[in-house]
């Protein structure tokens, strides 16, 4: 049988997750092979499109993460869009990656075929706490 947090456990670390991402996070997204973690390094996968996350970054409650919009941005290269990473503003301080998907995925796009120039829209996020 599995350890379960109460409610308020997952609360709290959705909160830590939020004070760790700080204001001003940078999420990029990027066509290539997802590298095996988070902690590995970009290699040869190219950015598409970073988006700057708003100040406060999001809320904690009932044990989730709930980021709010990033200003949109522009495209800055083409491709399919594969994977993301979300880093603190200093850009540098990764705080997790996602595989990215059409309508699927920890990232659900309705379009990953991403052009130059293209506005790229993110409304936000919810991340939900496990063990519940």
């Amino acid at each position: 049988m599995a350890i379960k947090y109460t409610t308020q456990v997952r609360t709290n670390q959705a909160q830590q997750i939020i004070d760790d991402i700080g204001n001003g996070a940078k999420l990029r997204i990027y066509t290539g092979t997802r590298p095996v973690d988070a902690n590995t390094a970009i290699s040869t996968q190219t950015v598409l499109v970073e988006l700057v996350g708003a100040d406060p970054f999001g809320t904690a409650s009932n044990g989730q993460v709930n980021a709010t919009a990033f200003a949109s941005a522009f495209a800055s290269a083409s491709g399919v869009a594969t994977f993301f990473r979300l880093f603190k503003a200093d850009g540098s301080t990764v705080i997790f990656d996602g595989d990215i998907g059409l309508n699927s995925g920890d990232m659900a796009l309705d379009n990953t075929n991403i052009a130059v120039g293209q506005e790229i829209i993110f409304n936000g996020f919810t991340l939900t706490i496990g063990n519940a």
